[in-house]
């Protein structure tokens, strides 16, 4: 895929993201739907980069506060876990210019 292609997939894959954050308000669903789209991995290294770029990219999230999220799940955090609601807290989608 060249460089062009990979930001047009990120941006697609942030406006779903958005689009469920403001449908549904939940961190768990958002979290869902993004290691969906990620796939199956056996590499917990590659889930986690994904989560932290597309979380970034998606939300007004510092890269480090989407770290904290994937540590997380790549511990053994269960998404369906009310804790990680508290921990997130409210997502604000970024503007596309802003991406």
């Amino acid at each position: 895929m060249s460089p062009e292609e990979d930001i047009a997939d990120l941006d697609r894959t942030a406006a779903v993201l958005q689009e469920c954050w403001l449908k549904e308000g939940s961190v768990i669903k958002v979290l869902r739907l993004l290691l969906e789209d990620l796939g199956p991995s056996d590499d917990l290294g590659e889930t986690a980069f994904g989560v932290v770029v597309c979380m970034h990219h998606a939300f007004d999230m510092s890269l480090g506060e989407a770290k904290r999220i994937s540590r997380w799940h790549a511990i053994g955090g269960d998404l369906s876990d009310p804790e990680i609601e508290q921990r997130v807290g409210t997502l604000v989608p970024r503007a596309p210019e802003q991406r």
